[in-house]
């Protein structure tokens, strides 16, 4: 019978061989694809602005991988990303002191972690940190409102089950 223990231990095992990245770039929302009606035709293109965010994350991983460094290949990953935004001017004064003092408030409005924040950052570091974003087996990801705006960001592999 599963329960929640079996759970735990199950699906939070310790990864090894990790490796963390802090990126100073605004977090960005990123849709899969966009779509455009030309001739008849309907085509798919990803926004100039957005592939220009992918260069700059792949970019700035590129300057802080260590040398000699090769993709995980064929092995399940962890993911653990904190996505840090500005803080908003409507925060209250206590808000705005634990932000200046270096404090996180969680962020629960748009864009969401899942399905925009994670797909354009682990599209961007395919063939960078992983050959296939697929391998990513394990997220635990995090959006907040904070004093140093960017994405921290910790994988690793994942032992045998």
């Amino acid at each position: 019978m599963l329960t929640t223990e079996t759970y735990r231990d199950v699906i939070l095992p310790e990864p090894k061989d990790m490796v963390s990245f802090a990126l100073s770039l605004t977090p960005k929302a990123i849709q899969s694809v966009r779509f455009s009606a030309r001739g008849g035709y309907v085509q798919t293109f990803q926004p100039a602005s957005n592939k220009r965010w992918k260069l700059a994350v792949k970019t700035e991983i590129a300057r802080q991988l260590p040398a000699g460094w090769e993709p995980f290949h064929d092995v399940p990953l962890f993911v653990e990303t904190v996505y840090i935004f500005p803080p908003l001017k409507s925060f209250r004064k206590a808000e705005r002191e634990k932000i200046e003092s270096g404090g996180w408030i969680f962020k629960q409005t748009k864009p969401d972690v899942s399905d925009n924040l994670n797909k354009g950052l682990y599209d961007a570091l395919t063939g960078v940190l992983w050959d296939d974003d697929a391998r990513v087996a394990s997220v635990r990801a995090l959006k907040v409102y904070g004093r140093d705006t960017g994405i921290l960001i910790t994988v690793g592999q994942l032992p045998e089950l």
